[in-house]
């Protein structure tokens, strides 16, 4: 009796065909609808992004001093937003060192490789799954962190270093320090 029970109103099949029809499609769909809005809706709003990815930075460093961990966690974030911020500081082509090129080179915009909402976005995603992470002991490899730290100030001076060499080699500058009108 039992069994049969469980066969005809537990079945595999019918819980799939549930969940599939009404609960799971339906929730991402909801899910994927709701993350887009606020993506919309955030885009144009570039001072509150990127205040808001500034408080969740202050957030997970305070919680990482606090809890006095995840330095592994923290490092591969540091070296993940220095990778995202060189891609946003480079141009998309490298400049090819001709004369017909020269002559037009002044007129072009500076076209960044990686768009500022993309790296706002990568780096916001970034940090909320650092957070997420510091909640699990797991994560929270023990590791001489001031060896990490003087890794990563090494790799952050050469990687400067080398982008500041491009910058002069190929006569752009990624920032602009006038208003756009």
């Amino acid at each position: 009796f039992l069994f049969s029970f469980f066969k005809t109103h537990f079945s595999i099949m019918s819980w799939y065909e549930i969940l599939n029809e009404t609960g799971i499609r339906g929730i991402v769909t909801k899910v994927k609808r709701f993350y887009q809005n606020i993506l919309e809706s955030a885009y144009p709003r570039l001072e509150l992004r990127w205040t808001f990815t500034t408080l969740i930075l202050i957030f997970y460093v305070i919680r990482t001093y606090i809890l006095k961990g995840w330095y592994i966690v923290s490092y591969v974030l540091a070296v993940y937003i220095l990778y995202r911020l060189l891609g946003f500081v480079s141009p998309q082509f490298n400049q090819i060192d001709n004369t017909h090129e020269k002559q037009i080179d002044h007129e072009k915009e500076f076209v960044r490789r990686l768009p500022e909402f993309r790296f706002w976005l990568e780096t916001t995603q970034a940090l909320l799954i650092s957070c997420l992470l510091t909640l699990f002991r797991i994560f929270d490899i023990p590791v001489f962190w001031p060896v990490l730290l003087l890794y990563f100030i090494i790799l952050c001076f050469l990687t400067i270093k080398r982008q500041i060499k491009h910058m002069i080699k190929y006569r752009y500058v990624p920032f602009t320090l006038t208003k756009e009108s």
